[in-house]
């Protein structure tokens, strides 16, 4: 046993850079698909494991990767879509089983709002330095808590930001 029960990896960013995230082919996507294949081949259903897409597609190849991804099981999808259009991220929750993970790139409670209220993620990623810092995530959280989401402070940015996090889930 290695002790790693869950990672995050991204391996749909590089197709998406090929075209801007516009199109997919059935061969990209058994691409894409191929590291998390390997993973649970590896590990079985041991390993959780997320998927982050950088707000890097469009509607419809979203729809697409979620369907091809929706027998490998990841934990969510991450950020499939730029953040800014609730109302597609609701047509692509209801195209696909899988949890959907918003969003480290919204700031304060009010830019989550929406999000809450539309029941558009299934997951919750505050980011504490960029939402508006401890205090502020914790009221985003306190939301979340409200509308029964689990919360996944986002953290790529160093020592600083990763005990803050740490903090906030304390």
């Amino acid at each position: 046993d290695s002790g790693i029960s869950s990672m995050k990896i991204w391996p749909f960013d590089s197709i998406a850079r090929e075209n801007y995230g516009n199109f997919i082919t059935a061969d990209q996507i058994r691409q894409g698909l191929e590291p998390l294949r390997k993973i649970r081949e590896e590990f079985g259903d041991a390993m959780d494991v997320a998927m982050e897409f950088h707000g890097f597609w469009n509607l419809p190849s979203a729809i697409r990767i979620a369907k091809a991804l929706e027998p490998l099981q990841p934990m969510w999808l991450e950020e499939m879509l730029p953040q800014d259009n609730i109302q597609s991220y609701l047509t692509l929750s209801a195209s696909t089983e899988l949890p959907l993970c918003l969003s480290e790139r919204l700031m304060t409670r009010w830019g989550f709002r929406e999000i809450f209220e539309s029941h558009a993620a299934q997951v919750i990623m505050a980011d504490v330095c960029w939402c508006g810092g401890i205090s502020e995530a914790r009221k985003i959280a306190a939301m979340a808590e409200t509308f029964y989401l689990p919360v996944a402070p986002h953290n790529c940015g160093g020592p600083i930001l990763h005990f803050a996090s740490a903090h906030l889930a304390a």
